[in-house]
């Protein structure tokens, strides 16, 4: 079950959270769900080992046109959007990604899942090549803003005597 913000049903404010690494990512969305993947860079990637695990058919053939240098990247990339949307969504990886088709545009990009359409943006391009990632909303997200801080800094935002997340009840 996805972590919740204390007081979330009153404020309607969703959170989602991904690590990889040393890496760490928070998506907050006002008014509808949101979900964020991020991926450390740390070794090159065997994408067309794996990328028939997760990518549609159309995604596969357009991954093998690519050279063999951006297929690991692009992979990676494809991923991270559909670990997003399946947040989003709230099924996580109990859906196949091969159901969840990206299709991007620059740094933004569309998915839909059961027939429900989702915007993407990537997250990560100043990371200088060290972690990718992507967050992703129910249509119509908006203007998407991404900021980044130490661990120390973002800790010292919810510095306080109880804690700003609940554990979900089932």
């Amino acid at each position: 079950m996805a972590p919740r913000l204390r007081g979330q049903a009153q404020t309607g404010l969703q959170v989602s959270l991904s690590h990889s690494g040393g890496w760490a990512a928070i998506g907050l969305r006002q008014g509808g769900p949101i979900g964020i993947d991020v991926e450390q860079v740390s070794r090159e990637i065997d994408a067309l080992a794996v990328a028939d695990h997760f990518l549609t058919p159309n995604e596969l053939n357009e991954l093998r046109a690519l050279p063999g240098h951006a297929q690991g990247p692009s992979a990676l990339r494809s991923w991270c959007a559909k670990e997003a949307v399946l947040k989003a969504a709230g099924t996580g990886l109990s859906t196949d990604p091969r159901t969840v088709p990206v299709h991007w545009s620059g740094h933004a990009g569309t998915s839909a899942l059961d027939g429900v359409g989702y915007e993407l943006a990537l997250i990560g391009e100043r990371s200088a090549g060290k972690a990718t990632g992507a967050i992703a909303g129910k249509a119509p997200v908006g203007q998407i803003i991404e900021a980044h801080s130490s661990f120390n800094e973002l800790l010292s935002l919810f510095r306080e005597s109880q804690p700003w997340w609940e554990t979900p009840v089932d």
